[in-house]
């Protein structure tokens, strides 16, 4: 009984372990089944009908960028978002194009060169003289060695004589442009003769020499007004004007004076604008460069270029 027992527990021992086995098995077999599967679902929801699949690119911050679709075994690429157009450039004569070139009447060609360079030129400023601006403008022509030619308002010239008398200590010519600027055409003829005339006594006033060049205000003259100034002064105005006095650019002022230098020029700007006066280094050493040489008005008399 006792040895019957014996094998009975063997048996069923051995059973015993089969069973656990066979569990095993199965365990494993559903384990790999699920695997399986997982990677099936994984697949499918990557893999896109005709072989390509859909990469997703972030940018640096971890946002989405883009997505597109790739060749099967194409590397992902990046996409950038849409660059914008860029902003169109504003067109000539626009309000927000800042100061633009102006329409300016056909220049002469350059004349043949004066000898020993290719001209002489005259640097001019009217309505002046105002403290402050003038006085830098004569420091610069000082350092340059530029003499130019002063078309004063006898007003001003009244009030800041020790302007004018540095003008004339400092080789430039003091010339008039009238008492308060007035249109010499549009004024009565006693108004014309109190306007030159008062403006010829104040600048001898100051110097003790008479003035002998009169710029007309707006360049405005004709042969009515000239009878009445008869051969008092010498009437003179530009041929190159960068209206200074309506772009108030600094650059705008430098570059049309350098674009249209010739023998003979006659340059206009004005003393009363702290831009125009910031274009004129530019301009000295452009003219200079180029060779050109800067006399006053009636230097440019003398030499028959006026």
């Amino acid at each position: 009984m006792g040895k019957e027992h014996d094998n009975y527990a063997l048996v069923a021992a051995v059973a015993n372990d089969k069973r656990q086995r066979r569990t095993v098995r199965r365990i494993g077999v559903l384990a790999l089944f699920a695997m399986v599967a997982c990677a099936v679902a994984t697949i499918l929801t990557i893999v896109q009908p005709g072989g390509g699949r859909i990469d997703g690119t972030r940018s640096e911050s971890g946002e989405q960028v883009a997505l597109v679709e790739l060749e099967a075994g194409e590397p992902p690429k990046k996409i950038e978002p849409p660059v914008a157009s860029p902003t169109p450039e504003p067109e000539s004569g626009s309000d927000s194009a800042g100061p633009q070139p102006f329409d300016y009447p056909a220049l002469p060609p350059v004349q043949a060169p004066l000898a020993g360079g290719p001209g002489a030129i005259a640097l001019t400023f009217d309505d002046g003289p105002k403290p402050g601006i003038t006085d830098r403008l004569l420091d610069i022509l000082a350092a340059n060695d530029v003499r130019a030619t002063f078309f004063v308002q006898g007003w001003r010239a009244n009030d800041y004589q020790d302007i004018i008398r540095r003008m004339a200590s400092d080789g430039h010519q003091v010339a008039i442009h009238t008492v308060t600027h007035q249109d010499l055409t549009a004024i009565s003829d006693a108004d014309v003769l109190f306007e030159v005339n008062e403006s010829i006594r104040i600048i001898t006033d100051i110097l003790g020499t008479p003035p002998t060049a009169l710029r007309p205000p707006y360049g405005a003259i004709n042969n009515h007004a000239r009878g009445l100034i008869g051969g008092k002064v010498r009437i003179v105005n530009w041929n190159v004007d960068p209206r200074d006095w309506q772009t108030l650019s600094s650059t705008a002022s430098y570059n049309h004076v350098v674009a249209n230098l010739r023998d003979g020029a006659v340059i206009l700007l004005h003393d009363v604008y702290d831009p125009s006066v910031d274009a004129v280094p530019g301009i000295i050493n452009a003219a200079k460069s180029a060779g050109y040489t800067f006399y006053t008005v009636d230097e440019m008399f003398a030499l028959g270029k006026l």
